[in-house]
């Protein structure tokens, strides 16, 4: 099975509407948790407690980030040193070497 997507036909989140000549509601709910439980297998879903949230701010004023990629750096970081071992993964360069030089082991998948 695969998605076929037209810029005409994009998919609207909020309202579920998609075109029903590229895929059914069914099958798209059917891929999204195939999806969701691979990614489960492989990632972890860090809940974002108060002092993440402030960490991420000092990340801001020290490493000039985004909102969202000082969210997803403070939880790898709060995460690093735990039992579990962090790879951090993001197709952005500049994230990805700033989460190098904190010393989370980091993967690009665009190389």
């Amino acid at each position: 099975m695969s998605i076929t997507r037209s810029p005409s036909s994009r998919p609207s989140r909020r309202s579920g509407r998609h075109n029903p000549d590229q895929i059914s509601k069914s099958d798209t709910d059917d891929l999204l948790a195939g999806f969701f439980r691979e990614a489960l297998d492989d990632f972890v879903i860090v809940p974002m407690e108060e002092s993440i949230q402030q960490f991420s701010f000092d990340l801001i004023l020290e490493d000039d980030l985004r909102t969202l990629d000082n969210l997803q750096l403070a939880a790898a970081l709060a995460l690093d040193g735990d039992e579990t071992d962090v790879v951090f993964v993001s197709a952005d360069s500049d994230l990805v070497a700033i989460a190098s030089d904190r010393g989370l082991q980091t993967v690009n998948p665009d190389g």
